[in-house]
């Protein structure tokens, strides 16, 4: 989810990955690693912050509106993300692009 700030410009975004560690996991556990802690092994206890600045990811990684769809899936897949803001020229959030929305995309053409 992206952070934005008063004008809209983005300066951080929240991810499963950010609200994960906050909660004790360390980063870069698997999803296999999440549900061992359910079934049974104790978290560590949360780190820092209640604030959403205390665990944003940031800058955060955008995209623009006429970017390449390859040139966007590609940024997905290097950086290991689910989804990309779309901000205007001037860093204002204008939306969110996601894998499914790729998929969708590549799907129709």
């Amino acid at each position: 989810m992206p952070v934005v700030d008063e004008e809209n410009h983005v300066i951080g975004v929240v991810s499963e990955a950010d609200i994960l560690f906050m909660a004790g996991m360390e980063r870069g556990h698997t999803f296999k690693d999440v549900l061992r802690h359910i079934l049974g092994e104790p978290l560590p206890k949360r780190t820092h912050g209640n604030r959403i600045n205390d665990i944003m990811s940031s800058p955060a990684i955008t995209t623009r509106p006429e970017a390449d769809i390859k040139e966007v899936a590609g940024i997905l897949e290097s950086k290991k993300i689910k989804r990309l803001p779309v901000v205007d020229s001037e860093n204002r959030l204008l939306g969110i692009i996601s894998r499914a929305d790729l998929v969708g995309a590549m799907s129709r053409r």
